[in-house]
C-alpha cells in the first residue's frame, strides 16, 4: 500500500519533535550524543519532508 503525502508530513513533524527534544538534552548538559541523535531525527525529518513534496506534486 503506498503511502500518502500527508503520511510523510506527519513523520516529518514526529521526526521534527524527537530531534528538539534530543537537541535540548544536549544543549541541558545531559551529553553530546543527543546532538548526533538529533542530527539523525532532523535528516529522517527532511527526507519525509521532501518525500512529501514529491507526492504533492504528483497529484
Amino acid at each position: 500500500m503506498a503511502k500518502t503525502a500527508e503520511t510523510y508530513g506527519k513523520v516529518a513533524e514526529t521526526f521534527t519533535k524527537k530531534g528538539n527534544t534530543e537537541w535540548a538534552k544536549a544543549k541541558s548538559g545531559e551529553g553530546d550524543e543527543h546532538y548526533g541523535i538529533a542530527k539523525g531525527f532532523y535528516a529522517t525529518a527532511e527526507r519525509a519532508r521532501q518525500k512529501e513534496q514529491e507526492l504533492r506534486a504528483e497529484s
